[in-house]
């Protein structure tokens, strides 16, 4: 069955492109860091970030709240997708 997105999930951001990409993780002291393409907008600001043991959603422009971002992901992106890896 696949997953249907209504609009209004898409209202968060005023143009939508997607970028899939294989990236390989690198040490960075304690933790492991990725590099992102150069064709995302990136905010000096900070990002906002969601992400299970599998899975990252980041808005790299902070302007989703993170409250709003894990609410998402947890409903719409991680719960879906395990059960996409079950069937």
């Amino acid at each position: 069955m696949p997953i249907v997105f209504s609009e209004s999930i898409f209202q968060l951001c005023k143009e939508v492109y997607y970028v899939s990409d294989r990236r390989k993780p690198f040490k960075t002291v304690q933790s492991k860091g990725i590099t992102l393409p150069a064709s995302m907008q990136i905010s000096d600001e900070g990002i906002s970030m969601a992400a299970s043991d599998r899975l990252i959603l980041m808005d790299t422009i902070g302007e989703v709240p993170e409250a709003n971002l894990l609410k998402f992901f947890m409903h719409y992106v991680d719960q879906p997708f395990q059960n996409y890896g079950s069937s």
